[in-house]
């Protein structure tokens, strides 16, 4: 795959992160960093859909199912639908849930899936591809957010939080949520689903991070407290030590220190060896 950008230094992809991964060579990269897009945040406008799961052999016969925002209201509305005195409705906020009829599959943009565990099995999709390229002694950072549920009294949209923000969102870039098995208010707990999974298929959690935001904006909910920070989970392939660090320099190397000069280095995660 050809660059969008490279020089001596620096080379940028662009392209939806799945596809770009599957071109690079197993082993090849050392660490990868990434913050994707939040479940329920947004849906982007020209985003990338592709087609996700399903049989790669299927001619996919897709059951659309259109969703409209009321900005008015907060209420989803069906097509053409008028309120009591007569207007069309404003239907600026449209989703499409697109699943094959067929085969399974499911068509559309990273974080508009229509439940939270649709959503955790995609991500896993991409990150099998960053396991493959990461090298043994690579190493994956994921920071990641979560979504309040909003119930069904009001609405099926959930309120996202997004980089210490827990306002609500204009509806237009708000998609439907199927939230009903969810308390209103109740948090969905994203982190930790992706966390589990991701334990599950392999990976190693060496450290839950917390990136304290002193500067969050503050929360317009009355009920709860601001969230000003993220979680940044840190995983890797290997559960050896297989860099040292040097107490006194900072210096790293890959090669294990000798007795004489153990004394100054450190373990590549928490804990000291001596």
């Amino acid at each position: 795959m050809k660059p969008y950008f490279e020089d001596s230094f620096t080379s940028i992809y662009q392209g939806h992160a799945l596809k770009v991964l599957k071109t690079f060579a197993s082993e090849s990269i050392q660490m990868c960093l990434c913050s994707p897009p939040y479940w329920g945040l947004r849906n982007y406008s020209g985003g990338s859909e592709i087609v996700w799961g399903g049989n790669g052999n299927c001619e996919h016969e897709w059951n659309i199912t259109s969703r409209y925002w009321d900005n008015r209201h907060a209420s989803v509305i069906a097509s053409g639908e008028v309120d009591a005195l007569g207007s069309k409705k404003d239907k600026r906020g449209h989703i499409e849930d697109n699943f094959c009829l067929k085969c399974g599959a499911w068509r559309g943009q990273l974080g508009l899936e229509p439940t939270p565990e649709l959503y955790v099995e995609h991500l896993i999709l991409i990150f099998r591809e960053v396991k493959r390229v990461l090298r043994k002694d690579g190493s994956f950072y994921l920071n990641i957010g979560d979504t309040y549920a909003s119930g069904t009294r009001k609405s099926n949209k959930p309120q996202t939080i997004a980089h210490g923000n827990e306002q609500d969102l204009p509806l237009e870039y708000s998609p439907s949520r199927d939230m009903k098995n969810y308390q209103s208010k109740c948090m969905v707990c994203i982190p930790e689903r992706v966390m589990f999974a991701m334990i599950e298929d392999d990976w190693i959690l060496h450290n839950k991070i917390i990136w304290h935001k002193p500067n969050a904006m503050p929360s317009s909910v009355k009920d709860r407290f601001t969230t000003s920070w993220e979680y940044l989970y840190f995983f890797g392939k290997n559960s050896k030590t297989i860099l040292w660090r040097n107490q006194q320099t900072g210096e790293w190397r890959d090669t294990r220190p000798t007795k004489e000069e153990n004394y100054p280095w450190g373990g590549r995660y928490q804990h000291i060896e001596t």
